[in-house]
Formats: structure tokens, sequence, C-alpha cells
């Protein structure tokens, strides 16, 4: 017979149901309508409050698909450390740091895209460029030092206007190490082709950086980084799955 579940963990498994499916209504909205990427290259640089809006409803689509389940680990400690009264507040107030922080990267990011449109000689190396300096920034320990970063989850004050400045500033924080742990993956959406080519390097890139949440912390240094736990889980789920059709 199971043990019924506590109130605090269905307010977590709620949180957990909630994200994955924003997440996976982004995803649903990036399939139906022009892929993020394209519509952020072409809405920086123009003058159309038209254009610069379709661009940051882009940008917003792409983070909240690729993030939102990276967001699990922080909202449940949000959860667990506000009374039950403020936890939808905390977790709001976390989120518009959190988006604070990636509005300011997407800015700095979506840079690069309107420089190669600019300069259709750029176009040919773009991408080759790209993906060497994602090698090269996932090889680093600038690299581990951030992901690092977002494993960390401060104290946070239960009252008043502390508990609203803790739970905001948990969120640009959080956002800040996150958008210096992902930059490089994120980078390439918005370089490669617009359409399903596009979708499918964002597809892609949120399952290496979830993967890569799932390991400890571990000292900053120059490595070939492997999402380690997630292969190896990988691995038992196959042989497990493999073992029970044998039987």
């Amino acid at each position: 017979m199971s043990t019924p579940a506590t109130p605090a963990a269905r307010h977590r498994r709620r949180a957990r149901s909630t994200l994955l499916l924003v997440g996976a209504q982004a995803w649903a909205v990036l399939l139906l309508v022009p892929p993020a990427g394209h519509s952020i290259r072409h809405g920086v640089g123009l003058a159309s409050p038209a254009a610069a809006a379709t661009a940051a409803a882009g940008w917003l689509l792409m983070v909240v698909a690729m993030m939102a389940p990276l967001l699990v680990g922080p909202v449940r400690h949000l959860q667990d450390r506000s009374f039950t009264h403020r936890r939808s507040r905390a977790v709001a107030e976390f989120l518009t740091g959190y988006g604070a922080a990636w509005a300011v990267a997407g800015a700095a990011l979506a840079a690069l895209p309107a420089a190669v449109d600019a300069a259709p000689a750029a176009s040919a190396v773009a991408v080759p460029a790209a993906l060497l300096l994602a090698a090269v920034w996932e090889s680093s320990p600038a690299k581990q030092r951030c992901l690092n970063a977002t494993h960390t989850h401060p104290a946070l004050r239960a009252h008043g206007i502390a508990a609203d400045l803790d739970a905001v500033r948990f969120g640009i924080t959080h956002g800040a190490w996150c958008a210096g742990s992902c930059w490089a993956v994120m980078l390439l959406p918005l370089l490669v082709p617009a359409g399903l080519t596009a979708t499918a390097v964002m597809a892609g890139g949120t399952a290496w950086l979830c993967a890569q949440r799932l390991d400890a912390p571990t000292r900053p240094r120059w490595a070939l980084r492997y999402p380690g736990k997630a292969i190896r889980l990988l691995v038992v789920r196959v042989r497990w799955r493999t073992g029970a059709r044998a039987a």
C-alpha cells in the first residue's frame, strides 16, 4: 500500500507538471509559427515596433521552451522555503527576475545574427564558427563555474518585502548564471536556417542542457564534458527494458 503524498510533495509535483506543460505549449507554438530564431534575427535593428515585438515574442518562446525543464529545481527550492500563502507569489517574483536576466542575454545574443544578416559574406561561416565557439565554451572552466552556480540555491527570508526581494534576486542571479551556462547552445538556433532545422537544433540543445544539469558540480577546468549521469541512466533503462523483454 503506497504512502499518501504530503501537501509539500503535491505542491512540488504540481509545480513540476506546470513547468513541463508550459514548456510543451511553447514547443507546440514554435512548431506552428515561424521559428523564434527567424523572428529574432529579422526584428533586431529595425525601427518598426512590430518587428521588435515579434523578435521579443520569439525570444520569449525560445527561452520558455528550452529553459522551463531546467527550472524545476529552483522552483522546488522556492516552494520548500515559502509559506503556503506566499508560494505562488514567490514563484512569480522569481520568474520575473529570471526573465529579466534572459531579456538582457537575448539582446546581446541577437546582435550577432543581426550582424551576420548585415554581412552576407559571413553567412557561410556563421554556423561552423558558432559550433566551434560552442565546443570551446562547453569545454572551458568558465562554463563549469556557471554550471556549478546554477546548482546553488540561496537562503530565502520568509516575511514581507525581504522575502519578495530575495525571490526576485534569486531569479536574477539564477537567470544570469543560467544564461552564462547556456548562451553558446542558445546561439545556434539563431544562426541556422529558419524552419524545422532551427527547431531541431533547439530540441537537441534542450536535451543537452537538461542532461548537463543532472551532473553534480565539479572543479572548473578545461575538459571535454559530456552528461555522464544522463548517459548512465539511459544505459540502465535500455538494459532494464531489454532484460524485461527477454524475460
